[in-house]
């Protein structure tokens, strides 16, 4: 008779499980849907027809550039054009740098006649 009772013990608490179980969900569920059925204040109002905003844009990073020797300067890219690690930006005209490097060789060759 022992068995029977722990059975009958068995089949009670499994049972309270389930039926709390159930009202555990369905209380879930009534509060979802409750959720689910309010309208937000904004959306019973009527949208505005345009909106306006204003802002600024600034880099993450700044990166002040500069040449050892100074020079016409020739910019490679555009402003605003995206860019990518290690591409050249500016260069500067070589025609005054060859100028002065063929000056630099005529004197030397001066000084060993």
């Amino acid at each position: 008779m022992r068995k029977h009772t722990k059975h009958i013990i068995y089949v009670v608490l499994a049972g309270a499980l389930v039926v709390a179980a159930w009202l555990g969900y369905s209380q879930l569920r009534a509060k979802d849907t409750d959720a689910g059925s309010a309208v937000p204040v904004a959306a019973a109002q009527e949208a505005p027809s345009s909106v306006s905003a204003s802002g600024q844009i600034v880099p993450l990073r700044w990166a002040q550039l500069s040449f050892l020797v100074g020079g016409q300067v020739e910019t490679l890219v555009e402003e605003g054009q995206t860019v990518e690690a290690g591409q050249a930006l500016a260069q500067l005209d070589e025609a005054e740098l060859r100028h002065a490097v063929h000056e630099a060789r005529a004197a030397q060759a001066a000084r060993w006649q």
